[in-house]
């Protein structure tokens, strides 16, 4: 959200997540996991796989953070 070009629209929501996300890290009593989809959701091609990651954005070799939402 710090980036140039993060869309205004979605800074209110990125910022409460943000938050939440700081909560869940000082909370030393709570096992939790959260999950984020890519940055870009739309229609594609299924490619059958996913990667983990921790923190950190996942990005293709491309630089792009996406998934195909194929039905």
């Amino acid at each position: 959200m710090d980036l140039p070009g993060f869309l205004a629209e979605y800074k209110e929501g990125a910022l409460a997540t943000g938050e939440a996300l700081t909560m869940l890290r000082n909370e030393s009593g709570l096992d939790w996991a959260f999950l984020s989809p890519s940055a870009d959701l739309a229609p594609g091609q299924r490619i059958g796989t996913f990667r983990l990651g921790t923190d950190q954005m996942l990005r293709d070799a491309n630089g792009k953070s996406r998934i195909s939402t194929q039905n």
